[in-house]
């Protein structure tokens, strides 16, 4: 089955709003949904041969997708802040970087995956606290499992564990990084 790429340039220019009002343009969206389906990001669709259509399963999931990713690919370049002023004008405007941190929380809830956008866990932490301090007031985690413990303090990181009874491996030995 094929849908247009047409169908998807509307959706994209609602994400976009007027801060991208100037790249939202149909051949910038369609080149970003191009690249989009070209870099396989959205399983079970590619790009037809013709160049203008999707071939695949265009879900519910795939359709917010393939909006979320071409809006990602146009927005990301112009994170920064800035302003513009002459004689009688003058226009300011933020950064987007919160922009593209609900974006990738979108993405993530439409791929069904979390952590995926997050590097590790302190900038997990640090997005949703908004506090660049947060680990300084961390006075110590402690995760379990089966296998391992990890224990996380302000002296460091000690992983300790048993055995794996499936592993022929001897057991692992205390680290602190």
């Amino acid at each position: 089955m094929s849908n247009p790429i047409s169908d998807f340039i509307e959706p994209v220019q609602v994400w976009l709003g007027d801060r991208w009002a100037d790249r939202a343009n149909s051949g910038n969206i369609t080149a970003a949904i191009r690249y989009t389906l070209n870099a396989g990001k959205i399983p079970g669709c590619s790009l037809a041969s013709n160049r203008t259509d999707i071939n695949g399963d265009i879900s519910a999931q795939n359709f917010a997708r393939i909006v979320l990713y071409a809006v990602r690919t146009i927005a990301l370049p112009d994170l920064a802040s800035g302003a513009y002023k002459t004689r009688g004008w003058e226009e300011k405007w933020g950064e987007a970087l919160q922009f593209i941190l609900n974006l990738d929380s979108e993405i993530a809830e439409a791929e069904g995956v979390w952590f995926a956008t997050w590097q590790d866990v302190g900038m997990f932490m640090r997005a949703h606290t908004g506090s660049d301090t947060f680990w300084q007031s961390v006075v110590g985690a402690r995760i379990q499992s089966p296998f391992r413990t990890v224990t996380l303090s302000a002296g460091g990181v000690i992983s300790t564990g048993s055995q794996d009874p499936t592993s022929d491996s001897p057991p692992p030995t205390p680290v602190l990084h």
